[in-house]
């Protein structure tokens, strides 16, 4: 069986066409949530695994009656392999990669170098991919 790719064009999520600013793994919503309430003529896609998280940043959205920001529920990889358009994105965080890691938990770390290559593609011209860290190792 050949597997489809399903595009998500921003115009068909928000009924308008432009660039979307994007965060992976956004934790307790607060870094998304305020860039959506304050930038309210740009759109926000949050991609984050954990629905206790995402439950938190459904209900700051709600609570602020903010209407620029989408949440999905599941892998960044995903999403940005099957559903993001070539170019759709104008900017890509990644905050807090792995704010205690272990050495087991290398191999589940959000940045190989595959997925850099993966969300380059989906980088509009002049794109962005933003990725902060408190942990100096993770940083080099």
């Amino acid at each position: 069986m050949k597997a489809t790719r399903l595009t998500v064009r921003p115009d068909g999520v928000f009924r308008f066409y432009g660039p979307l600013h994007a965060e992976i793994r956004f934790g307790n919503g607060a870094f998304v949530s305020g860039l959506a309430q304050s930038l309210t003529g740009r759109h926000f896609l949050g991609i984050e695994r954990s629905l206790r998280y995402l439950q938190w940043l459904l209900a700051c959205l709600h609570a602020s009656q903010t209407e620029n920001a989408l949440v999905i529920q599941a892998d960044a990889s995903f999403i940005f392999d099957r559903l993001i358009g070539l170019g759709d994105v104008a900017r890509m965080f990644v905050n807090s990669l792995d704010p205690k890691p272990k050495d087991r938990h290398y191999n589940c770390r959000l940045i190989p170098p595959a997925f850099v290559d993966l969300v380059s593609r989906q980088l509009s011209p002049g794109g962005e991919l933003i990725i902060g860290t408190d942990h100096v190792d993770n940083a080099e």
